[in-house]
């Protein structure tokens, strides 16, 4: 009564009421501890004769309270889901054994029959929907009245116990199967509550089917049994009738089938089993039984559901990693090598021994600034080898045993991306094994190519090991080659060496070398070029384990300390050179890009003088930008700068924090096409502490006698110590610090460049606006860094900003959420509250492309991955129906519940939505771009109207003077107005 608003209080007019009667009762039965079943019958009488059809409607209204009530209790449904799983799994293993009714055994061995009494004699291989998934078929004699249908089986294992399995099986009507169910606008799917057993339960589902055929109604009991490390469900077909509130026109179909669901040894800790699920399926109908074998393949897939819904491959390949990495460390004197090991490991030794010693060796740029690209021919080879050089945050074994376990379930999902067909590993023992590729090269005409190859891995002392792959013909025999196939050659050696840690953190030194042959006419030239791509295999390696937010945060601490320490010195001096480089010079003018609300000023002349400053406030402590400015040679830095060489060394070893000597090597690009030489850059930095709450940065040009520096730090590997070719350019520079509050920091950047003679002002300003790009880079740094909870409205602003940072267009926006998502704190814990993925809303809204909006008024704990994407989608079309975005955004959280959620729960959500939408209508094809563009146009064709109107005024002679003149006073009006 309180729930429905109701109240006690006479109520007027009482007397012309007249009385009814209800009599109603509620079953609540609980399910596990959060869920529960309602049951709600209710009898009214009206007292009064009315039309049966006016009564449904009554009824069905009243029981829409039940619907209320369900909505206003609706949790996160995986979560249901899962809940549910596990206290049914509990049931189930404290039920084994139990003995099953006569009927029930019967159940069972006629789907047990289904798996044959030959093993897996007569069983057809078909195509899998999965490499996970192995599957096939077989026909067996119809039983008398049936039809010959095919008999599928599906073979997988899941990363979970046998009796969660069955439980997620038996929980036919779990909330994402109604939901997909509902997607796919299947009339019904219910349960026959009146038949449910303790093990038992019955089911009743409607499947649509293509304009013409009826749909398909299938009802079946589904029985579950467990034994000691063992359960099993049965699934067959029965005769009831089922009552689904509407008349249905459908044509009724039988299914047979039986999960067998065997436990198997516990990996890395996880749980496993492996699930053996054959079915037999007949549509009914007219439908031929070869159109129903056809498509057996996808009610197949169901096990391939399972393996995704219990999915651990974090920990499965970890459990692989340790187990490898283990024996590697601990046990490698006791591995025995033969002969022909023992040479292909020689063999590869000398071929890097070679290489590295090659006259030719030429260094190429990387991807990545941490990797180091070199190319050289070896014996004349008309190939070339390429080799890739790092430093991975690792331990050396961990490292090897990565690259090693060629079958690890990240290793084939990569492997699938990156256009693989078919990928086998044949131990050998424990140190080698047969390594078989095949590879779609995505290019029209062109053959698979595939690769076969023998891995051996030795450690040869406590600090070296070596992996080397080289081609075999030991696999021919057992699997001949396909002609349909071009069989390449490959040629691959990692070399690993053990580092000193650095801030507990192990380090291991990678060297690659590779030779690639994908044979089949394919120019050597173009083979050639694809050793740049060699690097990619170590990038992916060194940030699979990367740690330079813990290595930079390390150094950075300790420098931190240092500046506390360090006295106040040289205030006025220090300021007044700050202020005289910080101020604006004449014909100074706005960069072509602005981060924010950054205050930027540049300028540039011909002859490679320019000038820039930049002004921002950073989400970080004064000590700490200080720290990371300090800290020339951090990885953090080197991202951030794009320098292609920096060194360094400390001038005053004794003083802890005061003097710096630094070299950079940086790239002169020019907006023409002009193709410039390198400018070096040689420079004394300084730190002075004005006060408590200032901090002064200095860059100043060394003399020609001080270019001499020590310590290297290599970024995009393509410069080598000592080389030349580079101009010398000088640079002052100026970086002031004040506190804002203990958290904030204001950075005030002001720089002065000589790049030399020759450099055009264009060239002069795109260099000194990189520069004023690398603070900006700084604010973004400690931005990502930031918690969820220490999130506010302006730092929903910077993440905005960060976002629409160098992005133009719709797929560069998309990109720069993918790489802020990875490395932002605050996203990260945010994906790990919402029950669905965060991108599925954002990146169909950082599209920008049109759609129809449609409203989305589900939970936000409730919210499904589909339904996100639909939240996403609805951004633009409330965008576009506004004139402002203001307007626009509120409309979209007015629409979608869940947004309306996250902007009450997230303060910093809604603003960081409307800088982007501001962004977004920008750039879009129908936003304010496309308006300018459009009324520029329109405003042209008009003008060009009316010359060619006053032109055939001009010739008509003195009968069209008059008009002539009222055109042209017409036209220089508006053009003078305009």
């Amino acid at each position: 009564m309180e729930y429905r608003g109701a109240t006690c209080h006479e109520v007027e007019g009482a007397e012309k009421l007249h009385e009814a009667t209800t009599l109603g009762v509620h079953i609540v039965k609980q399910v596990t501890d959060n869920t529960c079943e309602w049951t709600w019958v209710q009898q009214v009488d009206l007292k009064i004769s009315i039309h049966a059809r006016l009564l449904d409607i009554a009824a069905r209204q009243n029981l829409a309270w039940a619907n209320e009530l369900q909505e206003k209790f609706r949790r996160n449904g995986k979560e249901v889901d899962r809940e549910g799983v596990a206290a049914l799994a509990d049931v189930m293993t404290g039920r084994r054994e139990k003995a099953l009714t006569e009927d029930q055994v019967e159940v069972f061995e006629r789907c047990m029959s289904l798996l044959g009494a030959g093993g897996e004699e007569g069983w057809k291989r078909l195509e899998s929907t999965s490499q996970e998934v192995e599957m096939k078929m077989q026909y067996f004699p119809p039983e008398r009245g049936e039809r010959s249908v095919g008999t599928g089986k599906a073979v997988g294992v899941v990363d979970c116990s046998a009796e969660e399995v069955a439980a997620w099986v038996m929980n036919f009507l779990s909330n994402a199967r109604v939901r997909i169910h509902k997607e796919f606008n299947n009339p019904a799917r219910l349960e026959l509550r009146g038949l449910r057993r303790e093990n038992e339960g019955t089911f009743a589902t409607v499947k649509k089917m293509p304009f013409i055929l009826d749909n398909r109604e299938f009802v079946f009991r589904m029985i579950w049994k467990s034994e000691e490390g063992k359960a099993m469900v049965a699934i067959e077909s029965v005769g009831n009738e089922v009552d689904y509130g509407a008349a249905l026109r459908t044509t009724r179909g039988t299914t047979r089938g039986l999960w067998l669901i065997e436990d198997l040894p516990l990996r890395g800790g996880a749980k496993q089993c492996r699930v053996t699920f054959v079915q037999q399926l007949d549509s009914g109908g007219v439908i031929p039984t070869w159109v129903v074998d056809k498509k057996l393949p996808r009610s197949l897939k169901v096990v391939q559901e399972a393996i995704d819904e219990f999915r651990q491959d974090g920990r499965i390949d970890a459990a692989a990693r340790e187990e490898l990495s283990t024996l590697m460390e601990e046990r490698w004197r006791e591995e025995v090598y033969s002969e022909e090991e023992q040479f292909l490991i020689e063999k590869s030794k000398a071929t890097v021994k070679a290489i590295m010693g090659s006259a030719d060796l030429k260094v190429l740029e990387s991807g990545d600034p941490l990797v180091t690209l070199k190319v050289a021919h070896l014996d004349d080879d008309a190939l070339a080898t390429g080799i890739a050089e790092s430093v991975v945050d690792g331990k050396m074994e961990e490292v090897a045993a990565f690259e090693c376990l060629k079958m690890s379930r990240e290793a084939t999902r990569n492997f699938n991306k990156k256009g693989g067909v078919k990928n086998i590993v044949e131990k050998v023992n424990d140190h080698s094994f047969y390594y078989l590729s095949r590879r779609d090269l995505k290019v029209t005409g062109f053959k698979h190519r595939e690769f076969r190859t023998i891995v051996v891995w030795k450690k040869e002392s406590e600090d070296k090991l070596i992996v080397c792959y080289n081609d075999t013909d030991a696999l021919d025999e057992e699997r001949p080659q396909d002609p349909n196939v071009v069989y390449g050659s490959s040629r691959t050696i990692w070399e690993y060496e053990r580092l000193p840690e650095v801030e507990g953190i192990p380090q291991t030194k990678i060297r690659l070398v590779a030779r690639l042959d994908i044979a089949g006419g394919v120019p050597g030239f173009v083979m050639n070029r694809l050793v740049r791509r060699f690097g990619t295999a170590l990038d992916s390696m060194r940030k699979k384990f990367d740690k330079s937010l813990q290595i930079d945060a390390g150094r950075r601490a300790a420098i931190v300390q240092l500046i506390e320490l360090k006295e106040e010195s040289g205030g006025a001096e220090a300021l007044a050179q700050f202020e005289s480089l910080f101020h604006e010079r004449p014909g100074s003018e706005r960069p072509s890009r602005i981060f924010g609300t950054a205050d930027s000023m540049v300028k540039a002349v011909v002859g490679g003088q320019s000038w820039g400053t930049i002004r921002l406030d950073i989400r970080a402590s004064m000590e700490e930008v200080a720290a990371f400015l300090w800290d020339f040679g951090s990885r953090a830095n080197m991202e951030i700068s794009g320098d292609i060489e920096r060194s360094f060394e400390s001038e005053e070893e004794g003083e802890g924090i005061g003097k710096k000597v630094i070299r950079r090597r940086q790239q002169l690009d020019s907006k023409r096409g002009v193709h410039h030489r390198h400018r070096t850059f040689s420079s004394k930095m300084t730190l002075q502490k004005v006060d408590k709450d200032t901090v002064i940065l200095f860059f100043t040009p060394l003399g020609e006698e001080a270019r001499i520096v020590r310590a290297t730090v290599r970024a995009r590997g393509s410069v080598v110590e000592g080389s030349t070719g580079a101009i010398e350019a000088k640079e002052t520079v100026a970086i002031r610090l004040k506190r804002l509050t203990e958290g904030s920091t204001r950075l005030e950047y002001g720089c002065e460049l000589n790049l030399g003679f020759g450099v055009s002002r264009g060239a002069g300003k795109s260099f000194v606006e990189r520069r004023l790009d690398e603070m900006a880079g700084v604010s973004i740094y400690f931005q990502r860094l930031m918690p969820l909870g220490e999130y506010g409205v302006g730092d929903g602003l910077a993440l905005a900003h960060d976002l629409l940072w160098k992005a133009s267009s719709s797929k560069m926006r998309v990109g720069r959420f993918k790489e802020v998502l990875l490395k932002s704190r605050a996203l990260k814990e945010l994906q790990e509250q919402l029950p669905w993925p965060f991108e599925a809303m954002m990146i169909p809204a950082l599209r920008g492309n049109l759609n129809m909006n449609k409203a989305v008024h589900t939970k936000l704990v409730c919210v499904s991955e589909k339904e996100a994407i639909r939240i996403g989608k609805n951004l633009i079309p409330s965008l576009k129906s506004k004139k402002l975005v203001a307007a626009g955004v509120d409309q979209w959280r007015v629409q979608n519940r869940a947004v309306r959620e996250l902007m009450e729960k997230e303060a910093w959500f809604q603003p960081m939505i409307l800088e982007l939408s501001k962004g977004i209508v920008k750039t879009a094809a129908w936003g304010l771009m496309f308006r300018v563009i459009l009324g520029a146009v329109l405003s042209v064709s008009d003008l060009a109207t009316d010359i060619v109107v006053l032109k055939q005024f001009w010739d008509g002679g003195e009968e069209k003077l008059a008009f002539r003149n009222a055109s042209l006073a017409s036209l220089s009006a508006s053009i003078g107005l305009q």
